[in-house]
């Protein structure tokens, strides 16, 4: 489900892509628990499908969620969780205004 979901991102289909990855992300939540690894990767795929489609808000809410349950589940120093923590900061970096002077 989820790598039809990539897939789906990938072609611009960013409406089936969503629905799919909220499906993937909660069976896996069902099954494993909101904290597993699993669900955490369909939850980044979630935040990225979501900026792409211009969601910029909930995308960052959504990522700033992952990277926190991936560092108390991971450790911080996890490579998926210094993944999520550097997409993160280029995201709020991004969507920081610029001070006009």
């Amino acid at each position: 489900m989820a790598s039809l979901a990539s897939t789906y991102r990938k072609q611009d289909r960013l409406d089936e892509a969503e629905r799919l990855l909220v499906q993937a992300m909660e069976a896996r939540k069902a099954r494993l628990g909101s904290d597993h690894p699993n669900p955490l990767s369909s939850m980044a795929s979630l935040a990225f499908t979501w900026k792409t489609s211009g969601h910029q808000a909930q995308a960052l809410d959504l990522l700033r969620t992952c990277v926190a349950k991936r560092d108390q589940r991971l450790s911080p120093n996890h490579l998926q969780a210094l993944s999520s923590s550097e997409t993160l900061l280029k995201w709020e970096r991004s969507s920081q205004k610029p001070v006009h002077r």
